[in-house]
């Protein structure tokens, strides 16, 4: 499940809004800030929809809740989609979009270990997208608070972790902030995966 990505700028997410409701051309800025990982318990900028609004604002990744010490940062749309889940609230009102520039998966059997402390770590794996800098993840949103939707994987992600978040193109992504859902199909969407640890020979820096 997604544990890590690297937001946007709150300008960026901007343009990617008017991009998004004006159905126009996304165009990067070179003057934009620089991008960061985050984890969850970070503030990121995102697109959301409230009512008949659809706004850039920042929430906490993650919700606070009473059977697990780490925030629940990732909800699977399978669930997600049950009358009865946690999640039928901002199902129906709090659907967003988190455009990021990449985000991290576990390799499922990879490790390596830490030079100094000699600790095994399961090899991360940066996932992007081919021919353009921006990733739009669904989200659910409420109370200042969102979590990642996450899906079966594709044919991109499988070999590497068993889920993946819910990436969607431009339309779709029109499509998840209007209250569509049938959104589980991932097998169109293409992604690049790159390993971020040190030893790594396909090391890959994005900045």
């Amino acid at each position: 499940m997604c544990g890590r990505f690297i937001s946007l700028s709150y300008d960026e997410v901007a343009g990617m809004l008017s991009a998004l409701i004006g159905n126009a051309p996304y165009l990067a800025q070179p003057d934009w800030l620089t991008r960061r990982e985050v984890f969850p318990g970070t503030r990121v900028p995102l697109i959301a929809r409230h009512g008949d609004a659809v706004i850039v604002e920042e929430c906490t990744w993650g919700f606070p809740v009473p059977w697990m010490k780490p925030l629940l940062h990732n909800a699977r749309l399978d669930k997600a989609c049950q009358s009865d889940s946690i999640w039928a609230s901002p199902m129906e009102n709090g659907r967003a979009v988190v455009p990021v520039a990449g985000f991290y998966e576990p390799h499922k059997d990879e490790t390596y270990s830490r030079s100094k402390s000699g600790r095994m770590l399961r090899r991360q794996y940066l996932f992007t997208e081919p021919s353009a800098d921006i990733l739009l993840l669904g989200a659910l949103v409420e109370n200042g608070r969102f979590s990642i939707v996450t899906t079966e994987p594709n044919e991109s992600v499988a070999h590497i972790h068993h889920r993946m978040p819910l990436v969607l193109s431009f339309d779709e992504a029109r499509r998840w902030l209007a209250g569509e859902a049938d959104f589980a199909d991932r097998s169109a969407i293409e992604l690049n995966a790159s390993s971020n640890d040190p030893v790594a020979a396909n090391q890959l820096s994005i900045f």
